[in-house]
């Protein structure tokens, strides 16, 4: 966060873990919580830079937004590690299998809003806050195996726009912070340069 006292960190487990430096101990390291509601490894974590809001990107092929003030239970990390614990496809080269797409929401989750439309495969794709002063970090935005990149209503949920350019899976998009202005690098081998306006049928790609 901002006071650079709290970390974050997340992997295969399926769990975010918030870490306080003031009180970790060397031969002892213990997170002050943890934040579930995944049900597969998660690939990315972007921080809102407030101290309170982070978003994950998982292999379930969601993105959740979180408030740190409100850590899981018991209850929402045993689910999740039971969860990750099933898994038994492979999203480096299987297809989503479909049941994916059919589960609720886990017991325990503490999330505050789960975001689907993009694709996780192949690689760890990321996510990320649009930004403060462009766009009162009114967005959330990913790659996608598709090709495409996703910008999410961080509010609604909603897809607002789906950027096509590329042919191959996008891992990483980048918003710059004073201009309208994104980047996104992809496997077909190639960096994509928007230029992101208020209305999405004026996205254009250069």
């Amino acid at each position: 966060d901002s006071s650079g006292q709290l970390f974050y960190s997340a992997g295969d487990d399926g769990l975010c873990k918030v870490w306080d430096r003031r009180i970790l101990s060397g031969d002892r390291a213990e997170p002050v919580g943890t934040l579930a509601g995944h049900s597969d490894g998660i690939t990315y974590l972007d921080s809102m830079g407030d101290g309170r809001h982070l978003i994950t990107n998982c292999k379930d092929q969601s993105i959740k937004l979180w408030d740190i003030r409100y850590f899981s239970g018991r209850e929402g990390v045993d689910a999740t590690r039971r969860m990750v614990a099933r898994q038994r496809w492979d999203y480096r080269w299987q297809e989503v299998p479909g049941y994916v797409f059919k589960r609720g929401k886990l017991q325990g989750d503490s999330s505050l809003m789960t975001y689907r439309g993009h694709c996780v495969l192949h690689t760890l794709v990321r996510c990320r806050f649009s930004p403060l002063e462009t766009t009162g970090q009114r967005y959330i935005y990913t790659g996608c195996s598709s090709g495409k990149m996703i910008i999410y209503d961080a509010l609604t949920g909603h897809v607002v726009s789906k950027l096509k350019g590329h042919s191959a899976c996008v891992r990483d998009v980048s918003w710059h912070p004073q201009r309208p202005q994104l980047v996104s690098s992809s496997w077909d081998g190639t960096l994509a340069s928007w230029t992101y306006k208020a209305d999405p049928n004026d996205q254009k790609c250069e």
